[in-house]
């Protein structure tokens, strides 16, 4: 995003925070969440969630905090997963198999 940014804008410093931001608040493709959700737990809140007036759900206690953090984990563990066999697949798609002898 720096690099695209650098193209378009002579002050890209200036906006480093909201690269950051857009970062954080953009969903994965190997997680299927953003890397907000991810560390807090909870979406974070943007422009069009003040706009619309959204309210998103929070952790009243730590032990809903412990269990959403639990669940997310397995379910991006899951992802993760499923994620690396369908790039393993494309990746070997092309390939072809090669066997070696004992002095190869």
């Amino acid at each position: 995003m720096i690099v695209a940014s650098i193209d378009r804008m002579k002050d890209w410093d200036r906006h480093i925070d909201e690269l950051s931001f857009a970062l954080r608040t953009c969903v994965s493709n190997a997680t299927s969440v953003t890397p907000s959700y991810l560390f807090t737990s909870r979406e974070s809140l943007t422009p069009f969630n003040n706009l619309l007036q959204i309210d998103l759900p929070s952790n009243k206690t730590s032990s809903d905090f412990l269990s959403r953090m639990c669940l997310t984990y397995n379910i991006v563990r899951e992802n993760i997963l499923s994620s690396q066999e369908i790039y393993l697949k494309q990746y070997n798609a092309k390939t072809k198999l090669r066997s070696f002898s004992l002095g190869d």
